[in-house]
């Protein structure tokens, strides 16, 4: 979770506009979502405190996920030596079209899961045919049906 407040730390800093939108210092804000991310007690007959990962349950924690996934894909994707046509990101799902041939999309996997010590990229691959999620099958018709290069 520290890798992920320091990225939204640095989103804050960056930020021209946001005394514009807020009478918070980054210091604050910083502070109140640490608060918010880390009280993470939660009750099964006993007690108990998550220690690692993003506090489950909190609304705050899918934001915090995709801050840190925006963050993740323009570290990862920017100098890879080889790139997808297509990458398209839920959460933390990806629907990816590689036209580069089988060995070189090992190696981009080989790249994206270099580049964070948390981060395993795991690979399913299907048949635009056989999809069974009705939207991303719409999607790759879509796409399909315009020539957007889906092989």
């Amino acid at each position: 979770m520290r890798a992920n407040l320091q990225i939204i730390e640095n989103k804050l800093h960056n930020d021209v506009t946001l005394m514009e939108r807020s009478v918070l210092q980054v210091e604050a804000i910083m502070e109140l979502l640490e608060v918010c991310l880390r009280t993470t007690c939660f009750q099964v007959d006993k007690f108990f405190q998550q220690k690692d990962g993003m506090a489950m349950g909190k609304s705050l924690s899918p934001v915090v996920s995709n801050i840190f996934m925006e963050h993740f894909e323009k570290l990862a994707l920017d100098p890879a030596p080889y790139k997808p046509s297509l990458w398209l990101r839920y959460v933390d799902g990806t629907f990816v079209v590689w036209p580069l041939g089988p060995e070189r999309l090992q190696d981009f996997f080989d790249h994206l899961n270099s580049m964070h010590w948390y981060w395993e990229c795991a690979r399913h691959q299907q048949h635009f045919s056989t999809f069974t999620a009705p939207v991303m099958k719409d999607i790759v018709t879509w796409m399909a049906q315009r020539e957007v290069g889906v092989t």
